[in-house]
């Protein structure tokens, strides 16, 4: 696929998706609304910041679509999803980073423990403690 194409139509594809979400937004109370709507305002922007850099480029490289690392990550989501109700959303959470980032060729042991856990870490503060968010917990408890 060609590298400035494929640079107009997924950032296409998350500006419509994050104009679903937007209008899926207005059916939560204003303050459950308030983090999903930063969120998906700042991937409209970043996404239109990377169609117009791609408009503006003059050369155009064509890259391999790689569908194997796509099969991984999907097959990964798709484990992730089916973990949580049974280990916890912060077990399943390092599980998943740990795998992926394992699967696509890092090995230094140093960031394949801290990245993770320094994730849960901060995903607990943020929205655990701080906005008093409470995460999905395992089936057992």
């Amino acid at each position: 696929m060609k590298m400035k194409l494929a640079d107009i139509v997924f950032p296409g594809l998350l500006i419509a998706m994050s104009v679903l979400g937007l209008s899926e937004c207005n059916k939560f109370t204003e303050s459950a609304a308030l983090l999903p709507r930063i969120c998906l305002w700042i991937l409209i922007a970043l996404s239109v910041g990377i169609m117009l850099k791609a408009l503006l480029r003059k050369e155009d490289k064509t890259i391999a679509f790689n569908w194997g690392r796509a099969g991984i990550i999907i097959a990964a989501l798709i484990l992730y999803v089916v973990i949580i109700p049974i280990a916890g959303y912060y077990a399943a959470t390092v599980l998943f980073t740990f795998a992926l980032m394992f699967a696509f060729g890092v090995r230094n042991k140093v960031i394949l423990i801290a990245v993770p856990l320094g994730f849960a870490l901060f995903v607990f503060l943020v929205f655990g403690q701080l906005l008093s968010l409470t995460p999905p917990k395992p089936f057992f408890m």
